[in-house]
């Protein structure tokens, strides 16, 4: 276990300390409530043994035994006390230090009556009953032997180190638990020196804890008022605030305050506590528990003296099978709404300007276009590249498509986007070395650069200026695209609104429908949206450089797990 612990000392004015004494009791007073549920044991089974004995060593005894499928209690009085029973009714009567053990359960009272046609037992003055995981004192008691239900008047209940007083305890169902005028305290003395007062709790076993006109005490006087209070009772919940109130020889009365701070193998704490003889202190604390970490490996061996292009596959296999636990090869079909900026004259104008003023920069003397390229492109796929777009090549059916780079040892899978094939083909007729002039698309203006041309395969390089659309035709846009958002939430058909408003030419008649794609192929403005929807789902509107999208993900496939890949 490693330990890293900060701890920043400071001192506060006595006011101030009084201050924040209360705020962090009022603070105390919401978050660490605790109740206890006062509950008897689990119900009884209906086939054990029913003899009751009432015993008095020194005054009487009287025995009944009745037929088996019945309880064994244990009645008798203390040295000057005594036991009646009354055979023909089923009734005993003990007083004077009164004592019945039933099971695991004690209970001690002045005067006890035992009624065992229906088997209850009702016990007045310095009532205490005593089982395996708590003790409760009360006035008076009415105990159920078939249930092990009961009512307590005036009880108490001790559950170290908190000490909780009810006028009446009652328990409602087996899980349900009612505590009138209660209150509540970790105070040991007669008269405690704070508590928490409640006119009602209500219990819910392993679920959570209500009470209703909470009010919290200091030396008898009110601090704070609560209509009503609810806490969580879950077993293994952890705590989200942590209050601990005491004094002790070196720091004097004091008020811990303390915030858990856990994640994942870390387990750590931020603090402020209030002492009346050390002052303020306040930190973080954090332990990094290194026992809980489990690792897991994939191992692809390769012999030493294998040739570099073989450990070169091996990287690139190891590089898919992370790509595939990180969900970056997933598969994922598409659909799409897109609405497109309105680009006034203006805009464009504007834009045209900007792409005259970096063409006669990529012509002057010792221009580097791939420094001017990460400057000047809006083409987020190329620009930290310096505009580069790839290296490709023509198949047979004279289509473009990638081609190896140098340092691959096979040709990458990844889709060139639809928008750059006529960039590749006005590249391919350049010479080499050559800058292209403005070439105009929907989306802004372009100027290509073909870096290299070698076996048939070229290597291109661009700069993107796009056209900046107006607030306002952006705000419209938007507005349209939430329109159609609520039209779709409302079901109506996709594609059906795919064809009313969709800008998109290449998917407009296709119903929007953009194929099954690579996670990893996907533009950067679709991937975080993408990784959080399911089948069927569809995306809020997405802002783009040139317009809104609302994607639909029509099916989706599941990300394999690391055992999985580990086969």
């Amino acid at each position: 276990m490693r330990i890293l612990s900060l701890k920043i000392f400071g001192t506060i004015s006595k006011s101030a300390q009084r201050y924040i004494f209360c705020s962090i009791l009022c603070l105390f007073y919401f978050l660490t409530i605790i109740f206890p549920l006062t509950v008897f044991s689990e119900e009884t089974s209906q086939d054990a043994d029913n003899t009751v004995t009432a015993t008095n060593p020194d005054v009487t005894t009287q025995e009944k035994k009745e037929e088996p499928k019945s309880k064994t209690v244990s009645i008798k009085a203390g040295p000057n006390g005594k036991v009646s029973w009354w055979v023909d009714k089923n009734l005993g009567k003990a007083h004077g230090g009164a004592i019945v053990k039933y099971e695991d359960v004690t209970l001690i009272a002045d005067n006890i009556w035992a009624d065992m046609d229906s088997e209850v037992i009702e016990a007045s003055g310095n009532v205490t009953m005593q089982s395996k995981d708590q003790v409760l004192m009360a006035n008076f008691m009415i105990f159920d032997l078939k249930t092990k239900k009961g009512i307590l008047k005036e009880g108490l209940s001790i559950d170290t180190p908190w000490f909780y007083y009810g006028k009446s305890m009652t328990r409602l169902t087996q899980k349900d638990s009612l505590i009138e005028g209660g209150l509540m305290t970790s105070c040991a003395l007669d008269h405690p020196h704070y508590s928490f007062e409640a006119s009602s709790i209500v219990i819910h076993l392993d679920k959570e804890l209500v009470a209703k006109n909470v009010v919290f005490r200091v030396g008898g006087v009110p601090l704070m008022y609560l209509p009503i209070y609810r806490r969580s009772l879950e077993k293994d919940k952890r705590a989200k605030f942590i209050f601990k109130l005491g004094s002790n020889t070196f720091e004097g009365y004091y008020v811990y305050n303390i915030v858990p701070i856990r994640w994942k193998l870390i387990n750590g704490s931020a603090f402020i506590n209030l002492t009346s003889r050390r002052g303020t202190t306040f930190g973080t604390e954090f332990r990094y528990d290194a026992d809980r970490m489990r690792i897991r490996e994939i191992f692809l061996p390769v012999p030493k003296d294998a040739p570099y292009s073989e450990w070169q596959k091996v990287r690139e296999q190891m590089e898919e099978i992370q790509k595939r636990a990180q969900g970056e090869l997933d598969r994922i079909w598409l659909k799409q709404i897109f609405i497109r900026f309105k680009i006034t004259e203006a805009d464009k104008k504007k834009s045209l300007e900007i792409a005259q003023k970096v063409l006669k920069e990529c012509h002057e003397e010792n221009a580097d276009f791939a420094q001017l390229a990460r400057r000047w492109s809006d083409d987020r796929e190329t620009k930290s590249d310096g505009g580069y777009l790839g290296a490709f090549k023509l198949d047979d059916q004279g289509r473009w498509q990638r081609a190896k780079e140098e340092n691959e040892i096979k040709t990458t899978d990844k889709e060139i986007p639809s928008r750059y094939f006529p960039l590749i083909e006005s590249a391919s007729k350049l010479a080499v070395g050559a800058i292209s002039d403005i070439i105009e698309t929907e989306e802004g203006y372009y100027i290509l650069k073909l870096d290299s041309k070698d076996n048939n395969i070229i290597k291109v390089r661009l700069i993107f200026i796009m056209f900046d659309a107006s607030d306002l035709a952006q705000k419209e846009a938007q507005n349209k695209a939430e329109d159609i958002l609520t039209g779709l939430t409302e079901g109506k058909s996709f594609e059906e609104y795919v064809k009313l408003y969709s800008d998109d030419k290449e998917t407009k008649d296709k119903g929007g429908d953009l194929g099954w794609k690579v996670f990893q192929d996907l533009d950067l403005l679709f991937k975080s949206t993408v990784r959080t929807l399911n089948k069927g789902e569809i995306s809020r509107p997405i802002v783009g450089d040139s317009g809104v999208y609302i994607l639909k993900v029509q099916d989706k496939e599941k990300t394999p797990s690391f055992a999985e890949l580990a086969r």
